[in-house]
């Protein structure tokens, strides 16, 4: 199948960084695959001079086994990885370029082992510690999670203090507000908002902080106040405003004590993760302690390498000359920095390619703003691929309609229109 043009256009831009807004349908796969094949029949980069990073080692192997079939036995040679496999081969190649180094570089701890050691730590905390009997697969997943959004077990312990320090201070005098409805089955907009949201707004005022917390994370009361100023601005512009979205937000964010009294949802959250901090924090220790490291760890340390030695990084910078991401909307900030270390210098050749609509691996600390951080990060080129080759007109307007539910997306931010047209194809892309 021949590119369109706007294909044609990215496949063929090599003049610095690039992002890449592709929707469902929109040929990804085949886009990423051209691209390499583009590089290697017009530039003098050899197969090993470029890096493919996906998610999936299926998402992987198909565009192996896609790029063998376009250009041969080069195509074999392409670095093509998920992201923890990459951090493994560094860590793997550090070994033989340091004369020094801390840990034992070649013993990821396995799934049998770290449900081993999570379950002696369990084993060990208060009979009545919040987490004492949760599932340790959770535990273990919940851990990754923090990790991957670059959140160390202090940070965990600061989040969680600094959240029930503010709630006890601003919960009696938000729940005193929301007592008032219990008075009244059926509110007008106008009178909730006088009485109880506009009041609200104000008692989060004051509890409000713009200095972070840890490191990309601020006090629960600038969430609640974003959101509820953000509801009741919406809800004022319109014609017939309706209390129906301030009802979501108070049961999304509020629930009953024993007593009957208003309290924030966030109470045992926190204490659980002020649990998961002490447990974090005695994984962290026995790891290193063995010289193990776990698959959070494995970008964490090749991060770490990377930013400690400048000659290892800088070696690596020059063998990767072509980066091309794939899912770009999935990485998290542990993997974001990671490309940012490799291409360190003026204009790098690299290619970011996802859909901000589609953060499907959100809970591993990615978000939306990862196109945000990237476009900041290099000023790249945005092109937007339209032409969809999977779905009907009909799908896609419903597909549309979901999409703009999205809050906070780049293209949004940006003006992009993302609206995909539906192209009749006997191939269709992948």
């Amino acid at each position: 199948m021949l590119p369109n043009e706007l294909q044609k256009q990215a496949i063929e831009y090599l003049s610095g960084p690039l992002l890449v807004i592709a929707g469902p349908g929109t040929g990804k796969t085949q886009l990423l695959s051209s691209k390499v094949k583009y590089i290697l029949e017009n530039t003098d980069a050899n197969p090993e001079n470029i890096l493919c990073l996906t998610f999936t080692e299926s998402g992987a192997q198909n565009m192996r086994e896609r790029l063998f079939s376009m250009v041969g036995r080069a195509g074999a040679k392409v670095q093509i990885h998920t992201y923890h496999a990459f951090g493994s081969d560094v860590l793997a190649e550090y070994r033989n370029y340091a004369t020094e180094f801390s840990r034992n570089l070649d013993s990821p701890v396995d799934e049998i082992l770290q449900y081993k050691i999570i379950k002696e730590i369990q084993d060990d905390l208060d009979g009545n510690d919040i987490l004492r009997g949760d599932k340790i697969s959770d535990i273990i997943d919940t851990i990754a999670s923090a990790k991957s959004a670059r959140l160390s077990s202090s940070d965990l312990e600061k989040i969680a203090i600094s959240n029930i320090e503010t709630a006890e201070k601003m919960g009696p005098e938000l729940s005193e507000l929301l007592d008032k409805l219990s008075g009244q089955r059926s509110w007008r907009f106008p009178a909730a908002v006088e009485q109880v949201y506009g009041p609200m707004l104000e008692v989060l005022a004051k509890y409000i902080d713009e200095n972070e917390v840890v490191f990309g994370v601020y006090k629960e009361a600038n969430t609640y106040l974003l959101e509820l100023n953000q509801i009741i601005k919406e809800e004022s512009e319109k014609e017939k405003p309706s209390v129906s979205p301030l009802s979501r937000w108070k049961d999304k964010r509020f629930e009953k004590d024993e007593d009957g009294n208003y309290r924030l949802k966030n109470v045992v959250s926190n204490k659980k993760l002020l649990s998961l901090a002490k447990i974090m924090r005695a994984y962290d220790e026995k790891l290193k302690a063995d010289g193990l490291f776990d698959f959070a760890d494995m970008i964490e340390e090749a991060i770490r390498i990377l930013k400690e030695d400048d000659g290892f990084r800088l070696s690596l910078s020059e063998r990767y000359q072509y980066i091309l991401l794939d899912e770009f909307q999935d990485t998290n900030p542990s993997q974001a920095e990671l490309i940012y270390l490799l291409t360190d210098y003026e204009k790098p050749m690299v290619m970011a390619v996802g859909d901000d609509d589609q953060a499907i691996f959100e809970f591993q600390g990615a978000n939306a703003s990862n196109f945000i951080d990237y476009q900041n990060h290099y000023n790249a080129k945005i092109i937007t691929l339209k032409e969809n080759y999977r779905s009907a007109a009909e799908i896609l307007e419903f597909s549309r309609h979901i999409a703009d539910q999205v809050e906070n997306s780049f293209a949004k931010m940006h003006d992009i229109d993302k609206n995909l047209v539906a192209v009749k194809q006997k191939a269709p892309a992948t």
